[in-house]
């Protein structure tokens, strides 16, 4: 008989549905059918009713949908064998072994990158999950070293579970890349980025040093691939000050169906964030044929796996060095391409799946409850 699991879906309930919540949907779809003889039931926060029309709504049998707030997880959430808080949270008082997932610790290690706000409730959901969680699924070996130099844990309590990639990001036709680029008004050659446009992800250091090389690269445009978030002033700081505005082109954000067109067109795709907890729109690029860029950070190096140009994307000096080879160089761009398409294939939601399965055996079955029942 299998298990029954409440998940906390809320970071899915979106219209636009970036990182986290991407990776809510796809691990949600492959736990269900990964085990179809469990009982799922999908959690959305009562503080989340006004996105009703974006929760997920799974057609699996083995699947439900439920409303709830902290303090009424067990009534609205029914009768679990283990909770799972998606997006690092969990409730203070649990009543059965909590699993939470941390994406990275990017307000605690960087201040500047996040508001106050924001930080002091990030800051507050960490010392809980310390306190009570049974086991702590990490997206990357990078985050889970983070968290454990913060609060001290013992290895055991983890379990690294990289993401998946979905079927579609694999190679497209080039009349498929031309539809879509004609349907967005880009031309090529161009490099890429796509994400939040924030302080957490570099984006006005990626337009400075595009600002720096773009003489050498005639007609090479920069595209901007996602919507505005914390630390935007600072971006636009950056575009206003480019002597190659013009060349630089902001497409807010773009629907999953011209990702990965959008992705193979790319002369390449530039990943500049310092702080990130895994990457997943680099593997995506990876999977589409793009040569890939990337900061040179403990996560990108984890899962490029060699497959990605890496410089200190802190420097203006280097980033813009590396964004001019990674264009002038073409057996360099081709040797990458190949690399990052043999490498995007060693990831999968499914394989995702089994692993966070095999965690919820192990919380279920703890001996000593590591989970809060009271204060």
């Amino acid at each position: 008989m299998g298990l029954r699991i409440a998940l906390d879906a809320s970071a899915a309930a979106k219209r636009e549905r970036t990182g986290v919540a991407r990776y809510a949907a796809c691990l949600i779809d492959a736990l269900l059918a990964a085990a179809p003889d469990w009982q799922f039931t999908l959690g959305c926060r009562l503080s989340r009713l006004r996105r009703h029309r974006y929760r997920l709504r799974p057609r699996a049998a083995n699947a439900r949908t439920r409303y709830f707030t902290d303090a009424s997880v067990r009534l609205c959430l029914g009768a679990a064998d283990v909770f799972h808080g998606l997006d690092a949270r969990i409730p203070p008082r649990c009543p059965c072994p909590a699993v939470v997932t941390l994406h990275d610790l990017g307000p605690l290690e960087r201040p500047e990158i996040a508001a106050a706000g924001f930080r002091g409730k990030k800051l507050a959901a960490y010392q809980v999950i310390a306190a009570r969680s049974a086991r702590i699924i990490c997206v990357s070996d990078a985050t889970r070293d983070a968290f454990r130099r913060a609060f001290d844990l013992p290895e055991e309590r983890f379990a690294v579970i990289h993401h998946g990639l979905e079927p579609r990001f694999r190679p497209q036709t080039e009349q498929a890349v031309e539809a879509a680029l004609r349907r967005l008004g880009i031309a090529r050659p161009y490099l890429l980025f796509v994400g939040l446009l924030s302080a957490r992800k570099n984006c006005a250091a990626l337009v400075r040093a595009f600002d720096r090389m773009a003489e050498a690269v005639p007609g090479l445009r920069l595209v901007l691939a996602g919507g505005r978030a914390h630390g935007f002033a600072e971006v636009e700081q950056a575009l206003a000050a480019a002597r190659a505005r013009a060349r630089i082109v902001l497409l807010g954000f773009v629907e999953d169906e011209l990702l990965p067109p959008l992705y193979a067109g790319a002369r390449a795709f530039v990943f500049p964030g310092r702080n990130e907890g895994f990457g997943l729109p680099m593997l995506e690029a990876m999977a589409c044929g793009a040569p890939v860029m990337a900061a040179d950070t403990a996560v990108a190096r984890e899962v490029a796996g060699g497959a990605a140009l890496l410089a200190d994307t802190g420097v203006e000096g280097a980033f813009a060095a590396a964004l001019a080879r990674i264009c002038s160089e073409r057996a360099l761009a081709e040797e990458l391409s190949a690399r990052g398409a043999l490498r995007a294939k060693e990831f999968s939601w499914q394989a995702a799946a089994l692993r966070t399965l095999e965690v919820y055996r192990a919380a279920a079955a703890a001996s000593v409850p590591l989970f809060g029942r009271g204060s």
